[in-house]
């Protein structure tokens, strides 16, 4: 994508989608690590 390397946003490697009832989903996203803090890397 073009915005890839941009330096405000986070890496994607995956992600999941369950159904935990009641119309209710949970979705988790699997980012890189960061060895700092992510507002302090937004504000560098």
């Amino acid at each position: 994508s073009n915005l890839s390397g941009h330096k405000n946003i986070i890496g994607y490697v995956d992600s999941s989608i369950t159904h935990t009832g009641g119309g209710v989903h949970e979705l988790l996203l699997l980012m890189p690590y960061c060895k700092s803090h992510v507002l302090q890397m937004m504000n560098n």
